[in-house]
């Protein structure tokens, strides 16, 4: 009887699941999908964005948003004790609320620009929208140079 040949070798039957696996640096990282089509295009995705060098490791980008700020607010050692204020009353205000709980990831162009027209839509000022959008440029700007994001999504949104 000929041996079977798996044609998608890093990924495999567990249960009734499909299990994907990746290598990084020496590091293996695994997800589980309910189909071997779901889990075939992960590793794919992921060997390429290794190809690339724009790999993500999911562990880092998986933060939320308040998560990360919290750390980015920690690292600010070059800052005035009132512009830390400033960052916090931005934060707390306006970026918390409408991305607090979001992962990293997740927060998109499109959905910073929907934020920025509702803002508008709501009576915020121009000079504090531009104010709180560059905190969350910083904050998505040191999320890429940790290694979390691939870019940051703040960048060539439209202000108003």
């Amino acid at each position: 009887m000929p041996k079977k040949v798996n044609r998608n070798p890093g990924v495999a039957k567990r249960g009734d699941k499909w299990q994907a696996r990746a290598f990084h640096d020496g590091s293996e990282k695994t997800k589980t999908f309910s189909t071997q089509d779901e889990a075939v295009r992960w590793k794919r995705e992921q060997e390429r964005a290794m190809e690339r060098g724009e790999w993500i490791d999911p562990t880092l980008s998986s933060i939320t948003f308040a998560e990360w700020s919290k750390h980015w607010l920690a690292a600010k050692n070059d800052i005035s004790a009132s512009t830390r204020r400033g960052y916090i009353g931005r934060l707390k205000t306006h970026l918390l609320p409408a991305f607090g709980k979001s992962k990293l990831t997740a927060i998109t162009n499109n959905q910073i620009g929907q934020w920025i027209a509702k803002a508008i839509e709501d009576g915020t000022g121009m000079v504090v929208i531009k104010s709180a959008h560059g905190v969350l440029r910083q904050i998505l700007n040191a999320a890429v140079l940790d290694g979390r994001l691939n870019r940051n999504p703040a960048i060539g949104v439209p202000l108003p």
